[in-house]
């Protein structure tokens, strides 16, 4: 009785094989992009060249505040051409602690935008702005590097976690 099991359970095993052989990869189904919310021209360069460093040669799109992520995800005008502007996959969140939270906020009532992943950049590491963050629904908090190796580190970190490890 033991080895018809083990055969059954081997059997089964090949076959979810065969079917994830036989599966595009994940990243193959929907185009990775990335929104880089940043009210810092700075700030937005330095990131910019730390993903390329990285690798991350995917669409970047950025954009300067709050209400201009919103426009951008809501797919309101000038963001309302889906080919020029993808929904991304990945939300880099780079802004001033208050508009960043509104832009969760809002997030976190849409459903339909639930599907990308967000990671918090921010200067501040204060538990209350973290726990707030991802009761939002932020999937990743990380306090914004100080200089640039750390920020190409940090870049690295988030191409081989939430782009090609993690389920997207």
């Amino acid at each position: 009785m033991l080895g018809a099991t083990i055969h059954s359970r081997l059997e089964d095993c090949r076959r979810i094989r065969v079917i994830s052989q036989g599966a595009e990869p994940l990243a193959a189904q929907k185009p990775l992009s990335i929104l880089v919310a940043a009210d810092n021209p700075c700030d937005s360069l330095f990131l910019e060249q730390a993903l390329f460093q990285a690798g991350l040669h995917v669409p970047t799109h950025f954009v300067d505040d709050g209400q201009e992520t919103i426009a951008y995800l809501s797919g309101d005008p000038p963001f309302n051409n889906r080919v020029a502007h993808p929904l991304p996959t990945l939300l880099l969140l780079d802004l001033p602690q208050k508009s960043g939270l509104e832009v969760l906020h809002w997030l976190h009532r849409k459903p339909g935008l639930a599907r990308i992943l967000v990671v918090v950049l921010s200067d501040s590491a204060e538990y209350e702005h973290v726990c707030r963050a991802y009761a939002l629904g932020a999937d990743s908090y990380v306090r914004k590097p100080a200089d640039a190796g750390e920020l190409v580190s940090l870049a690295t970190h988030l191409k081989n976690y939430w782009l090609e490890m993690s389920p997207v």
